[in-house]
This record gives C-alpha cells, structure tokens and sequence, in this order.
C-alpha cells in the first residue's frame, strides 16, 4: 500500500519527519518535573506508545531509521536541520521545566517567596527583572514577573525551533 497509494505514502512520509524531531526524552522530562506522581504512568505509556508507533512506520517503510530514504540515502538536509537546532531548543526546555517548577512553588507558598534569600532591594535591580519596566511594579511580585517573563520567553523561543523544518 505504501508504494501504491500516494496518499498513503506522503502520509507516512509526514509522520515519520514528525517522529523525527520529537523527542521522548524531553516529555520524560517535564514529567519527572512536573507532573504528579499518580499521574506518571500515562506519560509512560504515551512514549510506548510512540515507541509502538515509530517501529511499525519503520516497518512499514522499510527503514532502519527515521528519515532514511532507500533510494538516495537519508535526508541529510533535514537531519542537519533537526540536529542544529537541539542544542538551542534543549537548554530552552530545560528552562521552562525549571520555571514552571519555581511558578508553581510561587503559587504553592500563596505568593510567599519560597526563595526568601530573593529579595532585591534596589528598584533597578527589580526593573531588570522584568522585560518591561514600565509595568506597574506593585501589582507581581518580582520574583514572579521575572518567572513570567522567562516562561513566555521560552514558550516563544521552543515554538521558534519546532516549526516544520522539512
């Protein structure tokens, strides 16, 4: 059927570049993080899952690997793309994991610094802390601004580097 039906093929062809720049280590991640203990092991199961799913694409296109083309060889244009851009989108992944940790800590301690050793002092200081200085500064605290902007700034930044490279 692959062969056969066009349709078909580019389908595949589809889901085996998304399954390429996907990365299960990454979920792993932010479930280790972020996510409640009981709730885990659907985290789990989706990367078997994906797992599952990869093994019968491969199957399915006679490859070895994601993105190996038998007739030319990979798509080096394509790896190089995937491969150049997770040295960036990691570390951004890594970020947001944290900041969302320390935002639900924030939140948690009902707006109490859980990081008391925090406490700038100088309004120069805080107005650094947040990407617009002209906000109102009475309304967050700093330590809070400072996470949200960090989060939009890495939500920003992982969207960037997942867009369709192929």
């Amino acid at each position: 059927m692959y062969d056969e039906w066009p349709f078909f093929k580019g389908l595949l062809d589809l889901v085996e570049m998304v399954m390429a720049k996907a990365d299960p280590r990454v979920t792993a991640m932010y479930d280790a993080k972020l996510v409640r203990p009981e709730l885990q092991a659907l985290g789990d199961e989706l990367r078997a899952k994906f797992a599952a799913t990869k093994a019968q694409v491969l199957k399915i296109v006679r490859h070895q690997e994601l993105l190996e083309d038998a007739a030319s060889g990979a798509h080096p244009e394509l790896d190089e793309k995937i491969r150049l851009r997770s040295p960036y989108v990691a570390p951004l992944n890594v970020l947001q994991v944290q900041t969302l940790h320390n935002l639900r800590e924030f939140d948690a301690s009902s707006g109490q610094d859980p990081h008391a050793s925090y406490q700038p002092s100088e309004t120069e200081i805080i107005e650094l802390l947040s990407r617009d200085p002209h906000r109102d500064l009475g309304t967050k605290h700093p330590f809070q601004a400072a996470m949200d902007d960090c989060l939009m700034i890495t939500i920003k930044g992982i969207a960037a580097g997942m867009q369709n490279t192929g």
